[in-house]
């Protein structure tokens, strides 16, 4: 940590069990994520201090939808109506939920898509396809074009790959994971090292035979 005198650390005055007050020295956090639009706080971008941001994980650092962690979520929705309204119009008036009505989608990961409504229920809620994900979709996320394609109600995603395709509009293709096989878990076996055995013979050495004094006589 940086000497007390280095003005990066914050003063913090804390008083002890004895009660005398002293004063600690803490890291200082990082500001609060702001929308570049609004100003307003993004509160899906974590507030820490720079080292621990830098090592979380891209899906904790901001959320995965588009402009994630720059954008609000209603600067964005804002943003794409605006350039879907430029691109296509806007319609207004009863008769707008119907099958085959194209819409851009405006919140969520898909955010910025082209879809088209293929069902609609109750408590304001459709079934989009198209360049999205196949999925129940809020009203209040979708942005109506006035452009009406001819596909009946309830249609498979495959009719609206081809209907789609024949308008040169991009559709969103899943890639189907292949299960593969599961590994094995395999015991480690200890490994014993043998002495390795000499060939070579020992000599022994005979016993040598003590002489003995006789006495005389």
């Amino acid at each position: 940590m940086k000497g007390s005198k280095s003005r990066s650390l914050r003063r913090v005055f804390v008083k002890t069990p004895g009660g005398k007050t002293v004063k600690h020295f803490r890291r200082r956090k990082t500001g609060k994520a702001r929308c570049a639009s609004t100003g307003k706080i993004l509160h899906g971008v974590p507030h820490t201090t720079v080292t621990r941001l830098r090592n979380l994980s891209i899906t904790k650092k901001r959320p995965s939808r588009p402009f994630g962690g720059n954008l609000s979520g209603e600067a964005m929705r804002k943003r794409f109506a605006e350039e879907a309204r430029k691109d296509q119009g806007k319609v207004e008036g009863e008769g707008i939920l119907i099958p085959g009505r194209l819409c851009t989608k405006l919140a969520g990961r898909d955010a910025g898509r082209a879809c088209v409504i293929v069902d609609v229920h109750e408590k304001g809620l459709v079934t989009i396809d198209g360049d999205v994900r196949r999925k129940k979709c809020n009203v209040n996320h979708l942005f109506f074009s006035p452009r009406v394609l001819k596909i009946k109600k309830g249609a498979s995603h495959a009719e609206v790959a081809k209907l789609f395709e024949s308008e040169s509009l991009p559709v969103w293709e899943t890639k189907k994971k292949e299960a593969g096989k599961k590994p094995v878990r395999q015991r480690k076996k200890k490994v014993v090292k043998k002495e390795e055995k000499t060939t070579e013979k020992k000599e022994v050495k005979k016993p040598v035979a003590k002489k003995v004094d006789k006495p005389k006589e």
